[in-house]
C-alpha cells in the first residue's frame, strides 16, 4: 500500500513539475530557473520537436545622440549571448530577457490589434501607407502611455546611467526583426539579411525627462 502511494506521489510530482516547466514563460517560472536547471539535468526531456521553429530574430536598438555624435546599441543579441554563457550562474539576466521580450512583443500585439480595428473602420478606400500614418497620429498619445513602453524607456535610462553616457542628450528606441533563412539556405552567403522595422519611437529628452514632440 505504502509503495503504491510513494510511486503515485513520485509520478504526480514529476508530471506536475514537467507541466510547470513546459508552460509558456512567466514570472514564477523565471524565478524558479535554478530549480529548472536541476530538474532538466536529472530528467532531461526534449520538447522542441513539437514546437514550430522561429521565423525571425528580434533586435531592439537604443539610439543615444547629441548635436555631434550618435551611439547605436542593440540589446537583445548580447542578452541572449550572456544568458547562454552564464546559464548556470546568472538568473538575473533571464529575468531581464523575459521582461524586455514580453514588453516588445506586447507592444507589437497592441499596435497590430488597434491598427486592424482602425483600418477596418476608417480605411476602406485608403492607401495602406496613408492609413497606417493616420493611425499612428491618432494612436500617438496612447502609445507613449503604455506600461510596456515605459519599461523599455526605463531600461534605456539604466543603460544611459550605467554606461555613463551623460554627453548624449536624447534617446530613441526601435524594434526590428531579421528573417531566419530556411534550413536548406542557412549557410548560404547569397541570402541577404532582411531586417524589417516594426516600430520606432520619437526622441526622449534625457535632460528634461520627457518625449520630444
Amino acid at each position: 500500500m505504502y509503495k503504491k502511494l510513494i510511486v503515485l506521489s513520485f509520478f504526480g510530482l514529476y508530471w506536475g513539475t514537467t507541466v510547470f516547466f513546459t508552460m509558456p514563460e512567466n514570472y514564477l517560472q523565471i524565478k524558479a530557473n535554478r530549480l529548472q536547471k536541476v530538474f532538466s539535468t536529472m530528467f532531461y526531456q526534449k520538447w522542441s520537436f513539437f514546437a514550430p521553429p522561429p521565423k525571425h530574430n528580434d533586435r531592439f536598438y537604443y539610439e543615444f545622440s547629441n548635436s555631434k555624435d550618435t551611439l547605436l546599441l542593440e540589446v537583445i543579441k548580447p542578452i541572449h549571448k550572456l544568458r547562454k554563457e552564464q546559464y548556470l550562474a546568472n538568473n538575473d539576466i533571464s529575468i531581464v530577457d523575459y521582461i524586455l521580450s514580453n514588453s516588445i512583443n506586447n507592444i507589437s500585439d497592441i499596435i497590430r490589434e488597434k491598427y486592424g480595428n482602425y483600418k477596418f473602420i476608417n480605411c476602406e478606400n485608403t492607401d495602406e501607407e496613408e492609413c497606417f500614418g493616420d493611425f499612428l497620429e491618432k494612436f500617438d498619445e496612447e502609445f507613449y502611455q503604455t506600461n510596456e513602453l515605459k519599461t523599455l524607456r526605463n531600461y534605456g535610462l539604466s543603460i544611459f546611467k550605467g554606461q555613463e553616457l551623460g554627453n548624449y542628450d536624447k534617446m530613441k528606441m526601435s524594434y526590428t526583426v531579421i528573417d531566419i533563412p530556411k534550413f536548406a539556405q542557412r549557410y548560404s552567403d547569397s541570402i541577404p539579411e532582411n531586417e524589417k522595422l516594426i516600430f520606432e519611437t520619437k526622441y526622449f529628452d534625457l535632460k528634461n525627462n520627457l518625449w520630444i514632440k
